[in-house]
């Protein structure tokens, strides 16, 4: 079994008209840190930056729970946490990411409908969700009764969390607040009420029997907030976490074995004594907090201290803290209480334990055993060292090659980099919209076809052969019919062309529908940045190596396409990325690369004309790393594939 969490906060939301939180990204990052930590969880996502893909926005959020999704197997955990705002409009919830609008939450915002949706998809048989919001009406003051969780927004959360809940599938929702209930704030601790003692219960409060269940750390939650409302001065309306749990009753154990002892960062300071508390001159001066069963019990004189050693009650991993400490840390660390213990038996230190590859597939790929790298020979500077990182991600698990199981279809991994994207104004070939060169980053590694799809890999999924060149048809040279030839040759191996950027996503379409790859788009076209980066592999020149050496073109072609693999691959294994047969990719047209992305992604709003890659097997001119061309979705011809 495996643990996935994924974890969400947000706190200062792009649109101001949506009041901003002061702890949403601490309570996150807090979490997150201790589910990697004293939970052992093997997978982590947080979502609380201020750039890049950490933005808490709602591409980024639905992009990692597509990610996580595709990984997840039947035997995993998935936890999913969120810290935000809230809203119900005209009956429905959403939660509230960076990019939403307050006028138009339901554009911009996450779903609990699209939510309800994923968790109904999701392969874990356990699968948690953890929501630390309330805001029925983001715009209200804190206090004010419109910020209480709504009625819709408490329904749909459930809703959410009830998704799929079949034979062997149990799902837990953990919210701060009922209907009617506001979600408060500890600015003593830093943290949100709720997520405190949610910190407070992984750190030890909440463990039994070396078992850390969500239904305890759910209970531990909701005691200590109700214990919290009751105590503080101002709180007059009750904050009463809600627990349920759907479908099968098993547990969901979020760690097992020992909390241990937190590290010093990961307690806040306790918070000062009541200020009815003032010390006597009989009273000892220095006074100690301590943790003991999980419970924070101070301030203890030194006599209090020896008397609970004496009990048994303290151990020298009992963490305390005293005026003048920075952070908690286990009493036998102190320069005071360090001699009251018995000195530790010496052992010999325990060999750490072997790991293998952390790296799983989802199951509708199959690794490649046969798999070599690439043999760079005569391929352009840049590629050595483009070969390594792909060896460095390799050895961290990831196959080098793998295939779709009952398609065959191959793919070569890319591993994460940055590259210049475009020609430079030096490249003699380049036209305008290849300029400007920028910067690129690619933050994860793909997996990038290894030759272009064939004809015989479109008519095993779609049934037909698209292509004009095929077996036993005529030959046709450029746009006309010059001579009546029957092609005798095999071309099953040949790229498939005549095929649209419409019908490319037909066939995706298909393959995912046969593979029952029901979310997200698992397999798709590339980005026009992917392609490039796959393209180059390390180069920066026009081509990763000669021309004549890696391509076909109208010098050696015969005027049509050609058997893919039979010229030098580059550096990452990829054959005909130049020549032989445009590529679509992903992204719309635009004419120049001013305000590109620069993190890789497709980039879309441009024309309604779709981009294709790398050149035909025509004019020599167009068989660049950078070349570029465009037409409609719907456009067919001789020479493009992808």
């Amino acid at each position: 079994m495996k643990k996935y969490a994924l974890l969400v906060g947000v706190e200062d939301y792009r649109d101001k008209m949506i009041a901003r939180l002061n702890f949403a990204c601490a309570d996150a990052t807090a979490l997150a840190e201790r589910l990697s930590g004293r939970c052992g969880f093997d997978h982590v996502r947080l979502l609380a930056g201020q750039a890049g893909d950490d933005v808490p926005d709602q591409l980024n959020v639905l992009t990692a729970l597509r990610d996580i999704a595709s990984e997840l197997r039947p035997e995993d955990l998935f936890l999913f946490f969120f810290a935000g705002h809230g809203i119900e409009i005209d009956g429905q919830g959403y939660l509230l990411t960076c990019d939403s609008s307050w006028s138009f939450p339901e554009q911009g915002s996450l779903s609990l409908g699209t939510l309800q949706k994923t968790f109904g998809r999701l392969a874990a048989s356990r699968r948690a969700m953890i929501v630390d919001a309330c805001r029925n009406s983001p715009d209200a003051a804190k206090g004010d009764a419109g910020n209480r969780m709504g009625e819709g927004l408490c329904r749909d959360i459930a809703a959410a969390a009830r998704a799929n809940t079949g034979t062997g599938m149990t799902t837990a929702l953990l919210s701060s607040c009922r209907s009617g209930q506001r979600a408060r704030e500890w600015p003593a601790r830093g943290h949100g009420v709720f997520s405190q003692f949610l910190i407070e219960g992984i750190d030890g409060a909440a463990w039994k029997a070396d078992e850390l269940e969500l239904e305890g750390l759910a209970s531990y939650a909701a005691k200590g907030v109700r214990r919290w409302c009751a105590s503080t001065p101002g709180v007059a309306e009750p904050q009463d976490p809600w627990y349920e749990k759907f479908g099968d009753p098993g547990a969901i154990l979020l760690a097992v074995g020992s909390p241990g002892s937190a590290s010093p960062a990961t307690r806040s300071k306790p918070a000062s004594p009541p200020a009815k508390f003032k010390p006597t001159p009989s009273e000892p001066s220095v006074l100690w907090w301590v943790i003991i069963d999980g419970q924070e019990q101070g301030p203890l004189d030194e006599a209090a201290i020896r008397d609970a050693i004496k009990q048994g009650k303290i151990t020298r991993k009992t963490e305390c803290w005293r005026d003048g400490m920075d952070n908690w840390q286990p009493i036998g660390q102190t320069t005071e209480w360090a001699g009251a213990f018995p000195p530790l038996p010496k052992t010999p230190a325990a060999r750490p334990p072997r790991r293998g590859p952390s790296i799983h597939l989802p199951d509708f790929l199959e690794p490649v055993p046969t798999a070599k790298y690439a043999r760079l020979g005569r391929l352009n500077p840049g590629s050595e060292a483009a070969q390594k990182r792909q060896m460095e991600c390799v050895a961290k698990g990831y196959p080098l090659e793998v295939a779709i199981k009952r398609t065959g279809i191959v793919f070569r991994l890319i591993p994460p980099g940055e590259f210049l994207m475009g020609s430079t104004g030096n490249d003699s070939e380049a036209v305008d919209d290849e300029k400007p060169q920028h910067k690129v980053t690619m933050a994860y590694p793909i997996y990038v076809g290894k030759f272009p799809v064939t004809q015989k890999q479109w008519q095993d999924v779609m049934g037909r052969n698209a292509d004009r060149f095929q077996t036993g048809m005529g030959l046709e040279k450029g746009s006309k019919f010059q001579e009546e030839k029957r092609l005798e040759a095999g071309t099953q191996e040949r790229p498939v062309e005549f095929v649209s950027w419409d019908d490319c996503r037909r066939l995706l379409n298909r393959v995912h529908d046969q593979l029952d790859l029901g979310f997200g788009k698992a397999i798709r076209l590339p980005a026009e940045a992917e392609w490039e980066y796959a393209c180059r592999a390390g180069t920066t020149d026009s081509r990763y190596g000669n021309l004549e050496a890696i391509g076909w073109f109208d010098g050696n072609s015969g005027g049509m396409a050609c058997p893919v693999g039979q010229k030098r691959p580059n550096a990452w294994g990829l054959c005909d990325m130049i020549g032989n047969a445009w590529e679509w990719c992903e992204d719309t047209y635009h004419d120049g690369y001013k305000n590109a992305p620069t993190n890789g992604s497709a980039w879309e709003g441009g024309d309604t004309a779709r981009v294709m890659r790398g050149g035909g097997f025509y004019n020599p001119g167009f068989c660049r790393s950078a070349s570029r061309y465009w037409s409609s979705p719907d456009f067919q011809t001789n020479d493009v594939g992808f």
